[in-house]
């Protein structure tokens, strides 16, 4: 059993697993863009045939690890960003509360509808915007140590 995957198989892995590619989960679609022939239920026995196999498995952990490191990468940033932004900016400032809104949208504070999951807009103390900032970055440390 060859621990090392051919060139088709390591462009089937990619199809397959790699987030954002058009082919992403989609077992038929990505053993016909990785190079396979063959009718649907060829390409779907290829793709079963494939994901059997422990090269191809560690191979989509691989993938599956760069692409999670990527994402915690981006929250952090995000979230440190939004941060910054509130602390440049003076407290009464009309900014303040647009870089508090978009950091609620980055924390999940809205539900798919783009509304707010409480029933009014945050007036937010200093003390609070501080309990808020705070929050955050306890979320991002524990995203990124989880994650």
């Amino acid at each position: 059993m060859s621990t090392k995957l051919s060139i088709k198989q390591d462009s089937y892995c990619t199809a397959m697993f790699k987030v954002g590619s058009e082919t992403f989960g989609n077992g038929q679609k990505s053993a016909k863009a990785a190079g396979y022939q063959g009718n649907k239920h060829t390409l779907e026995s290829i793709s079963t045939e494939n994901l059997s196999k422990p090269a191809i498995i560690a191979r989509k952990k691989q993938i599956q690890a760069k692409d999670k490191a990527k994402i915690t990468a981006d929250w952090d940033y995000i979230t440190k960003k939004h941060i910054q932004t509130i602390d440049e900016l003076p407290l009464g400032h009309t900014n303040v509360q647009q870089a508090l809104d978009k950091l609620g949208k980055h924390l999940n504070y809205y539900d798919a509808d783009n509304k707010s999951k409480v029933d009014k807009p945050l007036a937010l103390t200093e003390e609070q915007i501080a309990e808020l900032k705070r929050m955050a970055l306890d979320a991002t440390n524990i995203k990124l140590r989880t994650g």
